[in-house]
This record gives C-alpha cells, structure tokens and sequence, in this order.
C-alpha cells in the first residue's frame, strides 16, 4: 500500500506539464476499493486501523473520497469497530455503493456523484466486470505495482485484457508517460 500511496503522491506533483492553469495536476485523491472476494479472512481490523493510520500519518488532507464498492454484510461489522478510531471529517469522505455494472446505474450515479469523469467511470467498471469474471485473474492479467520498486518484474505482465489496459484509463497512462521514472510505462502494451 506504502508503495501505491507514494507513487500517486510523485505522479500529483511530477507532471508540471500536464498541471492546469489553478496549479497542480491534483492534490487529493479518490480511492475506489472493489470488494470483490473479501470474506471473513478479510476481516482483521489491525488491517484497516494500519491502512488508516498510514493515510492519516503520512499523507493527511490527501484523501477526498474514499469509495467502497460492493461491501459484503460481514464488512458492516468491520467498519463499526474501525469508524470509531475515524475522525468525523474522514468518515464523512467513505461512500459505500453496490456494485451494479449498467452505465447509468447506481454505481455509475455514484461514482460521478464523487466527481469521477465519464472516460474513468468507464474504465472503473470495465476493470471491476473483469475482475468478476471467472479466470481473468488466472489468465495472466497483472498489476504493475511492482514496477516501483523493481521495474523488472512486470517484464510479462499482461497489461491489456480484451482491450482493457489495467494500468489505467488514457489520461492516467498519458500521466504516467509525461513523468520520468514512473512504473513502467513505455514500450507499448503488453498483451498476452
């Protein structure tokens, strides 16, 4: 997570570029979590109290929203235990909203109600039906997270997935491309 948090904080303010005329490219952030398989496995909250505490710590005021889709019942227990430890302005910026794939439902509603443009939205739900979809993930897709710390390691990562590029929408990779050392980006997509 220390690794995700620290590349989105270089890309806000790598890309003098791309900034607009009010200044920096962005200065806060909007985390999207699908809970897509979380069971009761899932349900320590010394992982949530860490994963608050890391965002409260070291990146404070970075957060705009934070939006949980999907949440199983069994998270509603977790989230009572874990929002007392949250301060009110920071349980105010967690939206919940169910996973419902059809442009224009509530999900979609949702997430441009939290000030997500259509092309991300788009994306967001692209990535989210796959994600559910039995075998993508044993298909190869893979994530280029790793590339932070060790850009070798994404060598064969399958980046695109039935046209879906999982490292980002077109802005996200046009970022990532107009900033030096970012995770790996150049040499075209990477396809199985």
């Amino acid at each position: 997570m220390t690794s995700v948090f620290e590349s989105a904080a270089a890309l806000m303010t790598a890309a003098p570029a791309l900034d607009g005329p009010g200044g920096p490219l962005a200065e806060q952030w909007t985390w999207v979590s699908d809970f897509t398989g979380f069971g009761l496995r899932d349900c320590d909250p010394r992982i949530g109290r860490a994963f608050l505490s890391l965002a409260a710590d070291h990146y404070p005021e970075r957060l705009r929203r934070f939006v949980l889709v999907g949440t199983p019942p069994i998270f509603d227990s977790l989230w009572r235990l874990l929002a007392r430890h949250v301060c009110a302005d920071t349980r105010a910026k967690v939206v919940f909203l169910p996973y419902d794939p059809a442009p224009g439902g509530p999900l979609d509603a949702g997430l441009a109600a939290c000030d997500i443009e259509p092309p991300l939205r788009t994306w967001l739900l692209t990535e989210m039906a796959q994600n559910r979809r039995p075998g993508v993930a044993a298909s190869g897709k893979a994530y280029p997270y790793g590339s932070v710390l060790n850009p070798g390691a994404c060598e064969a990562a399958r980046w695109e997935v039935d046209g879906h590029d999982v490292r980002g929408e077109a802005s996200v990779l046009r970022v990532l491309a107009a900033c030096p050392g970012a995770p790996v980006v150049s040499g075209g997509r990477r396809a199985a």
